[in-house]
């Protein structure tokens, strides 16, 4: 995979949509999120036409502290899944990163106040966007050994949410098993954009 990836997602907007954009600029993925579900289900599409549906990705529970989001292929194969740690996460997220049932990495926030002041002052109406400009935070992915393989890093953006995730050792795996940590890393930036 080319380096680093960008999710970009409009932050007023009907629908949750997101692209998945590699380090060359072309689109990787399209992300759109059903509304109004009561299980949490996103699909993903090869582009912006929506005409190759690649992935779903499933929530296995509806409202729980730390349901487990599930990757599945069209035929239905569950192929990896992240899991939120429960109350761990209600200050510090940490995340579980599983391709089939192998663990391949722990997300972790790098500094869980810089995600706490950018959740307060986000809500406040015009600084919001000021303070929401600066102040970005960044998630490590370990390895099971305890190194660091990426950088999930929420990047400046005044109209829309933008991340992204920089390679340090990720591009020693697989294609395969680099294609779906980035699709579990977009369902978490999905939800850490609704944590604040």
């Amino acid at each position: 995979m080319n380096y680093p990836i960008q999710l970009r997602f409009k932050k007023i907007t009907l629908t949750n949509e997101m692209r998945v954009i590699d380090g060359a600029g072309q689109d990787i993925a399209y992300v759109r999120q059903k509304l109004l579900k009561l299980k949490e289900e996103v699909i993903v599409f090869s582009d912006r036409s929506k005409s190759t549906e690649l992935y779903k990705i499933k929530a296995d529970k509806i409202i729980d502290w730390s349901p487990t989001y599930t990757i599945y292929d069209p035929s239905g194969n569950a192929l990896a899944s992240t899991k939120r740690n429960g109350a761990k996460s209600l200050f510090n997220a940490t995340y579980e990163l599983n391709v089939g049932d192998k663990l391949i990495g722990t997300l972790k926030e790098h500094n869980p106040w810089v995600k706490f002041l950018d959740a307060i002052l986000g809500e406040i109406p015009i600084l919001g966007l000021v303070f929401g400009y600066f102040i970005n935070p960044k998630y490590d992915i370990f390895s099971p050994d305890g190194t660091i393989i990426a950088n999930f890093v929420k990047r400046p953006a005044v109209f829309e949410g933008y991340y992204t995730i920089e390679n340090i050792t990720l591009n020693k795996m697989d294609e395969k098993e680099q294609s779906l940590t980035v699709l579990l890393l977009m369902m978490i930036g999905a939800l850490e954009r609704e944590r604040g």
